[in-house]
């Protein structure tokens, strides 16, 4: 009787034990589960960030681009519009001439006037170039030419009234004539007395004075 219950215990202790094994097995299989879980999920985690970051530095950069292309855009606009288009313009000078005796009919130009020229002209160049491409058709200096007698004229038609030059703002009123004028007529005629030698006022003063 008494060897009946001993293999009862033992059995009971037996199953007892395969069942804590079981359940240390099934824990350890759960926490193994668990930790690859957590590494997959840590995994998944880190490639969205990187995924996030990489497509916001790949929107930050098209928006540079494209600001950068929009900036150079406005900016050749800008310098379209601020910078204006150099036209060709072709000058003449006709320099007075002391006018000899006629006994009939009206003087001509060619009676009137000695023809220099003609020169290119842009434009867009300053009254001081004007001035200087002047000097360089006569020859003279500058400082030699008699600017506040300058007059013009376009030369079509040929009845175009000569107008006083002015100075810098006669000038500019000259240019925008001449250059709204079509390809091929934008020929303009500068009229002047010869120019004056800085010596030679002097002397005719004291000449007046001596007589």
């Amino acid at each position: 009787m008494n060897g009946k219950p001993r293999r009862w215990r033992e059995r009971i202790s037996l199953k007892l034990k395969k069942g804590e094994h079981q359940a240390r097995q099934v824990t350890l299989c759960l926490t193994q589960k668990k930790e690859r879980t957590k590494r997959e999920t840590g995994r998944i985690r880190r490639r969205k960030a990187t995924l996030k970051v990489q497509t916001q530095t790949c929107t930050l950069s098209n928006k540079l681009t494209t600001y950068c292309l929009f900036s150079d855009t406005s900016a050749e606009a800008d310098d379209g519009e601020d910078e204006p288009t150099a036209v060709d313009l072709t000058l003449y000078v006709y320099v007075e001439k002391p006018l000899v005796p006629r006994l009939k009919g009206k003087p001509s130009e060619s009676d009137k006037y000695v023809q220099k020229g003609p020169f290119k002209h842009k434009s867009t160049d300053t009254y001081s170039k004007f001035l200087v491409s002047i000097s360089a058709a006569l020859p003279c200096p500058v400082l030699n030419i008699v600017e506040a007698k300058i007059t013009w004229k376009c030369q079509t038609p040929q009845n175009s009234p000569s107008l006083p030059l002015g100075g810098e703002t006669g000038y500019s009123a000259m240019i925008e004539v001449l250059q709204a004028k079509r390809a091929g007529s934008r020929v303009g005629i500068i009229m002047m007395p010869p120019p004056v030698k800085p010596a030679e006022r002097p002397v005719r003063v004291l000449c007046a004075f001596l007589r």
